[in-house]
């Protein structure tokens, strides 16, 4: 049994620092990020819920409607503060996520997803609602944009396979004060063109496809979960309990110091256990 570290710190609220500049040019906040910047900073502040989820209301319909507007995929936003954004490396998606947080310190999440096909019907913007937690047989689960279950998003990558877009997901959640989440997803369009969270892409050690990868770890632990370029896979912490008879029990897990992998192969994410990431 490997000796577990937990690497403690304070659960505090995400921050998403402002952008000062853009490949060595400065740049100027548009009028839309100094108003989201202004209730974002009001809600984060707040005294209580009942202020909170007004102020939050707030940025849901101003946010919403400058995202609306055809002109808005022009609008970089890389100086909001307290909202997540990824890029997809095609330039089709673009999503924000935040978080509020609850005088329980019970999170809820909102975010907005843009697509920006070509066509006039090609660009769209939906709303995430979050509608529920990721429990029992949320592997296994589709979700849409209306029906979502909260989470924030720090990193999208870019796959096509057989004339199929691919964007797989990274994301986090604060799931309750004995544990967090990290999330591997993926969001693809189907016959419709609407976007869908969750397709069976994802191989386990044993072969078996899910929909999307769920790691739940104690809430006081720090787990990696990121790209890594020079290897091409997501590499993540591997969890163990920190005694046997924690087995199962999520709460008690943390990073054990080896790490596994997931490698995009022909369409499918294949588990790859114990990778060297020394060199890294």
């Amino acid at each position: 049994m490997n000796k577990i570290l937990f690497v403690f710190f304070l659960l505090g609220l995400v921050s998403f620092m402002p952008s000062v500049s853009l490949e060595g040019q400065s740049y100027t906040m548009s009028a839309e990020e100094k108003e989201l910047n202004l209730l974002f900073g009001r809600m984060q502040k707040a005294p209580d819920d009942q202020t909170k989820r007004q102020i939050n209301d707030t940025i849901v319909m101003k946010f919403g409607e400058i995202l609306s507007r055809p002109e808005s995929f022009g609008i970089k936003f890389d100086s909001l503060r307290y909202c997540g954004k990824v890029v997809s490396s095609d330039g089709v998606v673009r999503i924000f996520t935040w978080n509020m947080v609850l005088s329980d310190l019970r999170h809820q999440y909102f975010g907005f997803l843009q697509v920006n096909k070509p066509g006039r019907e090609g660009r769209k913007t939906y709303f995430l609602k979050d509608s529920e937690d990721l429990e029992k047989d949320a592997e296994r689960k589709v979700y849409t944009p209306e029906h979502w279950y909260g989470c924030l998003i720090y990193k999208i990558l870019y796959n096509r396979y057989r004339g199929e877009e691919i964007y797989t997901l990274l994301a986090l959640d604060y799931n309750n004060l004995l544990s967090n989440k990290k999330i591997i997803d993926v969001l693809w369009f189907d016959e419709d063109n609407k976007p869908v969270f969750g397709k069976p892409v994802f191989q386990d050690e044993k072969g078996k496809l899910t929909n999307r990868v769920i790691f739940e770890y104690n809430a006081q632990a720090v787990m990696g979960l990121k790209w890594n370029e020079r290897l091409q896979m997501i590499v993540y912490d591997h969890l163990s309990p920190v005694k046997p008879e924690f087995e199962g029990n999520y709460k008690f897990y943390g990073p054990d110091f080896s790490f596994d992998a997931y490698r995009f192969d022909k369409g499918i994410w294949v588990y790859v256990p114990d990778v060297n990431v020394l060199n890294d």
